[in-house]
């Protein structure tokens, strides 16, 4: 039997962590910000996800009703390893990282604008607070 989804997603998720951090990144080589992560995790899994332009601030009215067009929506506390998960920043901003396992307690894998570069992190502290909602990767409709 093959990998779940949730697994390839985690997988694929955790091998750029130490990829550099860069504003509107989208490749390895160039590096990424947390859309571009995501955005990169999705097509190298082989799943349909969102027009990137609708991460532009531009395009970003509704944010979380836009994201329910291409992801199913769960509670937070039902989140688990390969679940995309959203942080608030006050009214607009907002973060995106990829659910994983660390030490037995939820983490994400996220850009860390501050250390400039993919981290794993436990789902704890500040970012607990900040945690806003949880969705899971749809897999491609033929």
């Amino acid at each position: 039997m093959g990998e779940s989804i949730a697994d390839r997603i985690t997988v694929e998720a955790r091998s750029w962590v130490g990829v550099r951090y860069r504003h509107r990144g989208r490749s390895r080589r160039r590096g990424v910000d947390c859309i571009g992560l995501v955005l990169c995790v999705i097509e190298a899994v082989g799943l349909e996800g969102p027009p990137e332009r609708m991460f532009s601030k531009e395009d970003y009215e509704k944010p979380y009703d836009r994201l329910k067009e291409y992801f199913d929506i769960k509670t937070r506390s039902s989140a688990m390893p390969g679940d995309l998960l959203v942080f608030q920043y006050g009214d607009f901003g907002t973060h995106f990282g990829i659910a994983t396992n660390v030490r037995g307690r939820l983490g994400f894998v996220h850009v860390d604008n501050n250390l400039g570069r993919v981290v794993e992190n436990a789902l704890d502290g500040s970012w607990l607070n900040r945690f806003a909602r949880c969705y899971s990767f749809r897999e491609k409709s033929e």
